[in-house]
C-alpha cells in the first residue's frame, strides 16, 4: 500500500488515473468552478453592504422611563438627558387610547355634578378628566375617527362622547406629535408604537399612520397584532408607502400577526429588532443582557435593541436602566458597531447588491454540478447516463431564475388547513387585492404567494432550491470523491464541499434573507440526505439497514422540533450573572469550548476524517460517516445570511486549513 501512496505521489499520470477524469466527472468540475467564481463575485458585494450595516440603535421604552422618573424623583426630561448622555438613541411612543391614557392618569373616569340632559345617541355618556392643553387634542382625534360619537367638551378640562369604554377605550386615537417633537428635541429618535383594534378600516390606517410618520419614521407595531388584522393589510402598506415608514422587524422575539407580510411589502425599509420577555430577563442582569444583545448583533442581525428596565428581580434602584443603557453602549462600540438613530436602509446601496437572475444562474451552476457528482457516485452510473445527467442538471439550474422571472414558478392559489390548533405549525390565505396569498405561522415556516398592488408578495423559489441542492448535496459529493485512491480525489472532494458553502452563501445572500423575511429551508434534508449517503457506503446490508433505519426515525422525530442544524449554528452569548458559582462558571466555560455549539467549529474534522476514507483502512466507512457528519455541520453556518459572511468564514477557514493539514497528512502516511 505505501509504495501505491508513494507511485501515485510522485507520478502525475498515476495521479490522473485514480482521478479518474471520465467526462462527466469533467463537465461537473467545470459546472462547480464557474458557478462557484460567479458565486463569490455575490458574496464580496454582501460583504461590502454588510461592512455599511453596522449601525445599531438603542431604544427605550417610554412606559419605563416614565415609571423610573416617577419613582426616583426626577422630571422625566431629566431622565432622558441622561439616557441620551449615556448611549440611548431611540424612544418608544404609544399610540394614544382612551384606556392607555387612563392606566397612565392622564385622563380619569369622573362622574359630574351636572351631566348631560340629553340622551346619547349611542350607549351612554362617558366623562373623563384631563389637563385644559391635552383635552381638546383627544376631542379633535375622537371625533374624526368616530363623529357618531358626538364628542365635546364641558368647561375646558372634561371630554365628554357617547358609548362606552369597553367599546371605544382601545381605538387608536393617533400621536401626540407636539410631545413627539419635544422628545426629539431632548435628542432622542422616536419610534412610534400603532396600536390594533377591532374591525379597522382603510381610512382609520391611513389617518393613524399619518400620525405615526409625524414623529418617527422607523415604526415597532404594539402588542400581537398589526394593524390591518392581515384583512386590510395591503391599505397598511399603501399607508406606509405613502408616508415613507420603516418597520421595527421583531422576527426572533415576537410572531406578530401579519409581520411577514410588512416586512416582505416594505423591503428593504426594514429594522431587525429584539425585546426580551420578562421569563428571558429572569435569567439575566444588565451584564448579561448587555452581552446577548452583542450576541443577536452578530448573530441575528438585530440593529435596534428595544430594551426594557430590569424591574422586581435584578432591579437594585430606578435610575439602574442608565447603567444598563451605558454597558450596553461599550459592549456594542467595543464590537465594532457604531451608535446611531437613523437605521434606514440604503436603498440604492442595496439594488446593487442584489443577485440579478443571470448572477444567480451563474452560481447555479455549482449547484448543479456538486450535486451531479454526487449523484453519479452514489448511483454509479454508467457514463452514458452520468453525462447527459450532469449536462441537464447545469442547464435546468442555469435556467431556474429566468423561469421564475417569468413568473412560470407561481404556484395556483390553495390553503392549507390548520395543524389542529398546535401553534407549532398553520396556515392559512387572505387575499390580496383579490389574489391570494398563502401565510404560514409557527414551526412550518413562511410561504406566502401573489401579489399586492404595494409590493411584490410571492416567495423566490430559485434561490431556495439552489441553495438546497448545495446545502443537501456538497457533504455526499465530498465524500464520494474522496473514497477515490489518491490525495487528488481527496481535496477535489473538500473543495466540493467549500463550492456548496460558497454557492449556499450566495444563494441566501439577497436582502429578503439578511433581513430574516426569508428564510433557509432544508426541511432537515440537508443532514438526512449526505447521512443517508454516507451510510450506505457501508458493506455490510444488516449495518446499512440499521443505520437508515436510524436516520429516518430520527428525521421523523426532528420535524417536530424545528431545524436541528440551526439549534447548534450560532454560539453561546457567552456572558454569567453574578450569582453563577464559579465552579458553574468553569462547568459552563468547558460545555461552550466541548459542546457542539457553534457547529463551524468543528470544520476541521470532515477532511481530517475523509482523509481515511478511501477503502484502504478497515474503518473507512465509520471515518467517512464522522467525516460528513462533521462537513454538515461546517456547512450550515453558511445558510444564515443575517450573520456577516465575514464572521461565518472566520469561524470555518481556519479551521478548514488545519484539517487540510492533518487531513493530507493522513492521506500520505
Amino acid at each position: 500500500m505505501k509504495s501505491d501512496y508513494f507511485y501515485s505521489l510522485h507520478s502525475p499520470l498515476s495521479t490522473l488515473h485514480s482521478l479518474n477524469l471520465k467526462l462527466s466527472r469533467i463537465l461537473s468540475l467545470t459546472a462547480t468552478a464557474i458557478g462557484t467564481i460567479a458565486s463569490t463575485k455575490i458574496l464580496q458585494q454582501r460583504h461590502a453592504q454588510e461592512q455599511r450595516n453596522n449601525k445599531v440603535g438603542i431604544c427605550v421604552d417610554f412606559d419605563d422611563v416614565t415609571v423610573a422618573a416617577l419613582r426616583a424623583g426626577i422630571a422625566f426630561d431629566d431622565l432622558v438627558k441622561q439616557l441620551v448622555a449615556k448611549g440611548a438613541t431611540h424612544i418608544s411612543l404609544p399610540e394614544m387610547t382612551l384606556n392607555g391614557l387612563i392606566k397612565r392618569g392622564v385622563l380619569q373616569p369622573m362622574v359630574p355634578a351636572q351631566p348631560l340632559s340629553e340622551e346619547p345617541p349611542l350607549g351612554q355618556w362617558v366623562y373623563l378628566y384631563g389637563t385644559k392643553a391635552f383635552i381638546p387634542i383627544i376631542e379633535s382625534a375622537l371625533n374624526w375617527r368616530l363623529p357618531e360619537l358626538k364628542g365635546q367638551i364641558l368647561g375646558e378640562n372634561t371630554l365628554v362622547f357617547a358609548g362606552s369604554l369597553p367599546a371605544h377605550g382601545d381605538l387608536g386615537l393617533g400621536f401626540d406629535e407636539a410631545f413627539g417633537e419635544h422628545l426629539q428635541s431632548l435628542g432622542l429618535a422616536v419610534v412610534p408604537r400603532p396600536v390594533s383594534y377591532d374591525w379597522p378600516d382603510p381610512a382609520l390606517i391611513d389617518h393613524g399612520l399619518h400620525s405615526a410618520g409625524h414623529v418617527g419614521k422607523l415604526i415597532a407595531f404594539e402588542g400581537d397584532w398589526v394593524l390591518g388584522h392581515e384583512m386590510q393589510i395591503n391599505d397598511t402598506l399603501k399607508a406606509m408607502n405613502n408616508f415613507g415608514l420603516s418597520m421595527a422587524y421583531f422576527a426572533e422575539s415576537r410572531h406578530q400577526r401579519g409581520d411577514w407580510f410588512i416586512a416582505k411589502g416594505r423591503l428593504p425599509h426594514v429594522v431587525l429588532a429584539h425585546r426580551f420577555t420578562q421569563e428571558e430577563m429572569m435569567e439575566m442582569d444588565y451584564h448579561s443582557a448587555a452581552h446577548t444583545w452583542v450576541h443577536l448583533a452578530n448573530e441575528r442581525g438585530v440593529r435596534l435593541c428595544y430594551i426594557n428596565f430590569f424591574r422586581v428581580l435584578h432591579a437594585t434602584a430606578p435610575l439602574e436602566g442608565l447603567d444598563y443603557v451605558h454597558y450596553l453602549k461599550h459592549a456594542l462600540e467595543d464590537a465594532g458597531y457604531q451608535l446611531s438613530q437613523n437605521l434606514s436602509a440604503d436603498e440604492d446601496a442595496i439594488k446593487q447588491s442584489e443577485a440579478k437572475p443571470h448572477k444567480l444562474a451563474l452560481a447555479g451552476l455549482a449547484a448543479a454540478g456538486i450535486g451531479a457528482a454526487a449523484i453519479s457516485d452514489t448511483l454509479n452510473l454508467p457514463e452514458s447516463l452520468a453525462v447527459p445527467f450532469v449536462t441537464a442538471a447545469s442547464l435546468g439550474a442555469a435556467a431556474l431564475p429566468f423561469v421564475e422571472q417569468k413568473g412560470m414558478l407561481t404556484p395556483a392559489p390553495h390553503s392549507h388547513g390548520s395543524d389542529g390548533g398546535s401553534e407549532q405549525g398553520h396556515a392559512h390565505t387572505h387575499s390580496l387585492n383579490g389574489v391570494e396569498a398563502i401565510h404560514a405561522h409557527g414551526g412550518a415556516g413562511h410561504h406566502h404567494h401573489g401579489e399586492g398592488d404595494v409590493a411584490p408578495m410571492q416567495t423566490s423559489f430559485a434561490p431556495k432550491l439552489i441553495a438546497l441542492a448545495s446545502a443537501t448535496l456538497a457533504p455526499a459529493a465530498a465524500l464520494t470523491s474522496a473514497q477515490g485512491a489518491g490525495w487528488l480525489n481527496w481535496l477535489i472532494g473538500q473543495t466540493y464541499l467549500e463550492a456548496g458553502a460558497v454557492t449556499l452563501a450566495a444563494a441566501t445572500s439577497e436582502t429578503a434573507y439578511r433581513q430574516r423575511v426569508e428564510a433557509f429551508r432544508g426541511w432537515d434534508l440537508d443532514w438526512f440526505v449526505p447521512l443517508t449517503v454516507a451510510a450506505l457506503q457501508f458493506e455490510s446490508p444488516k449495518t446499512k439497514a440499521i443505520m437508515i433505519a436510524a436516520l429516518t426515525g430520527a428525521w421523523i422525530a426532528a420535524q417536530r422540533n424545528g431545524d436541528l442544524l440551526s439549534k447548534i449554528d450560532a454560539p453561546h452569548a457567552e456572558a454569567h450573572t453574578h450569582h453563577v458559582s464559579v465552579a458553574n462558571r468553569i462547568v459552563g466555560d468547558l460545555s461552550m469550548k466541548l459542546g457542539l455549539k457553534p457547529a463551524r467549529k468543528w470544520a476541521w474534522v470532515g477532511p481530517l476524517a475523509l482523509a481515511f476514507a478511501d477503502g484502504e483502512f478497515t474503518p473507512s466507512q465509520v471515518v467517512g460517516f464522522a467525516g460528513t457528519v462533521a462537513n454538515t455541520m461546517a456547512l450550515s453556518a453558511y445558510r444564515h445570511p443575517e450573520r456577516a459572511i465575514k464572521r461565518t468564514a472566520r469561524g470555518t477557514i481556519p479551521a478548514w486549513v488545519t484539517g487540510y493539514g492533518l487531513g493530507f497528512a493522513g492521506r500520505l502516511l
